[in-house]
């Protein structure tokens, strides 16, 4: 059986242990929840203002294992 794996599923992760909706963190970046969800999703790209501000808000450590692996 192989599984799909979610496009980022540690970001999600990271969010769940931080209480984090997308609707909150659609807040942070200031797009809307749909924009923040076809994102999260793989639909379209997160840009560098965005993975910044994430960056911050998460207290996320290395981008990279988050948005780029």
């Amino acid at each position: 059986m192989n599984k799909q794996v979610k496009p980022f599923a540690k970001l999600r992760g990271r969010m769940a242990e931080m209480g984090v909706t997308q609707g909150m963190a659609a807040a942070v970046l200031g797009i809307t929840s749909q924009a923040f969800s076809r994102k999260i999703n793989g639909k379209f790209q997160f840009n560098m203002k965005e993975i910044r501000i994430l960056k911050e808000y998460l207290e996320l450590e290395n981008v990279d294992d988050y948005f780029f692996s």
